[in-house]
């Protein structure tokens, strides 16, 4: 109760509301449990384990060719398997990542009947730099909670003119 009479109902629900709706967006699968988009195909994290850039060639700063990647499956059906996998780099450095042994990526390969006849990966995983991220933020903002209304408005005022002044009151 004291927490709440210091910030403001309003500020308390508001940072509870979003709390939870950001924990349930970061848990949520978006694999939708391996759907298939064609018979066959499927989706799944891996580890990368070795890397083979032999037919990567360096132009200035763009790396094109093809970076052939050992990695193992980390879920899904085919977990624990171990596979080549291809990632094409076409030298376009916003829509493509150079991966090393030790990384996680999301992979897409196809399935005839039990034996793995083709995986590319897709992208790196990011789910733990993603929750970083959030609990980042969510310590920023319960800082003025901790702190007391009070002695937050110490360190930072905001005026009615719209300037953010520094008060060098510790």
């Amino acid at each position: 109760m004291k927490i709440i009479n210091k910030i403001g109902l309003e500020e308390f629900l508001f940072v509870i509301i979003i709390s939870i709706i950001t924990t349930i967006l970061t848990f949520m699968p978006t694999h939708l449990n391996y759907r298939q988009n064609k018979p066959g195909s499927l989706e799944a994290r891996c580890l990368v384990l070795d890397t083979d850039n032999s037919m990567v060639f360096q132009k200035g700063i763009f790396k094109m060719g093809e970076q052939s990647v050992k990695i193992r499956i980390l879920d899904g059906p085919d977990r624990g398997r171990e596979t080549l996998a291809m990632n094409l780099l076409q030298g376009a450095l916003e829509l493509e990542w150079f991966f090393q042994p030790g990384d996680r990526a999301i992979i897409g390969y196809a399935k005839d009947g039990n034996l793995i006849i083709a995986a590319r990966i897709l992208e790196p995983l990011r789910e733990w730099p993603m929750l970083t991220i959030f609990l980042c933020i969510l310590r920023r903002s319960t800082l003025p909670v901790r702190l007391g209304r009070s002695e937050s408005d110490d360190f930072l005022r905001l005026y009615d003119n719209g300037h953010l002044e520094t008060v060098n009151s510790i």
